[in-house]
Parts: structure tokens; C-alpha cells; sequence
């Protein structure tokens, strides 16, 4: 504080025992809510913090989820731009996740199958295509396909997921 004053909480006098000057007492009470409003900032900082962390332990509780089925799941957005491919797909597909990522659906399948995926185009219920053969690099596989839906939580729908199950 300002010369040789010293602010313990609850005294109110300098080292020479007079009262603190107005002046002191402002510059006390400044000084006072910068304390508090750093103590606020490292509150809302922590709390902030435990809650990224908690994001952060949903979202790899739900991948690990999605790898964990045993079926090929795709999730695009509604310009089929896709945004989640698993391991199943990979395998399925012969087309790794980093080569997916991003791409249009019409980029990553066969003709056939986009003639398919397109009549489904913004249905809001479950599609089926049984019985469809699906050429990749690791061979074919004949798969049974359901496209249903991607909703947001207020049921506004924001994508599609296509499921491939041989």
C-alpha cells in the first residue's frame, strides 16, 4: 500500500499508529477488487477447465463406443460430407478414416450405391438396403445397409448415419 502503510484485514492504522487516509482506504478497496475479481477469473477458469475435461471423456467414451460394434458405421452431414467413419468402415471400404474425413459420399462409393443413398436423402426414418454388393480393395462383401436419420438433440435433423453390416 502507499508508503509505509500495512493493510492486515481488520486494522486500520499505518506503522506510526495514525488512521489510514481516505486516499488509503480507496486505493485499498481497488486493490481489494482486483483480488476478487482475479479470484472469480481462476474460479470460472477451473470450472471451465472441468468441464472440457468432461467433454472430452463423453466424446472418447462415445468413439470407443462406434469402434466397438461390429458394423461399419458412417456418419455425413446434409451435404453427405462425412464426419465419423470407423474402424468396421475402413475395413469394409478398404478407404482409411483420414481418407474419408471430409469427403462427399459420391467421392468414397460406387454409382450403385449413391443411386441407392440418394433416394433416401433427407427421410426422417430408418432405410434398408439388403443385399448389396460392395467392392473394395480387400474383395467384395455382400452388406445389408440402414441409413436412418443424424438428429441434433431438438430433433432438427442434421445429417444421416449409414450402418454397413455384412
Amino acid at each position: 500500500v502507499r508508503g509505509r502503510t500495512i493493510a492486515y484485514l481488520g486494522v486500520s492504522r499505518t506503522e506510526t499508529g495514525e488512521f489510514l487516509s481516505s486516499d488509503d482506504v480507496e486505493l485499498l478497496m481497488t486493490l481489494a477488487n482486483y483480488v476478487g475479481i482475479a479470484i472469480e477469473n481462476t474460479n470460472l477458469y477451473r470450472s471451465l477447465k472441468e468441464k472440457a475435461d468432461e467433454y472430452e471423456r463423453l466424446k472418447e467414451f462415445s468413439e470407443n463406443i462406434v469402434e466397438s460394434i461390429n458394423v461399419g458405421v458412417l456418419a455425413a452431414d446434409l451435404e453427405d460430407r462425412v464426419e465419423s467413419w470407423n474402424t468396421q468402415m475402413e475395413r469394409l471400404s478398404g478407404i482409411g478414416r483420414a481418407d474419408a474425413l471430409g469427403r462427399r459420399l459420391s467421392e468414397l462409393f460406387p454409382a450403385a450405391l449413391m443411386e441407392q443413398l440418394d433416394r433416401t436423402h433427407g427421410e426422417m426414418r430408418i432405410q434398408h438396403l439388403d443385399k448389396f454388393q460392395l467392392d473394395s480393395t480387400h474383395g467384395e462383401a455382400i452388406v445389408n445397409i440402414a441409413i436412418a436419420p443424424l438428429v441434433s438433440r431438438n430433433l432438427e435433423q442434421i445429417g444421416r448415419l449409414v450402418i454397413f453390416d455384412d
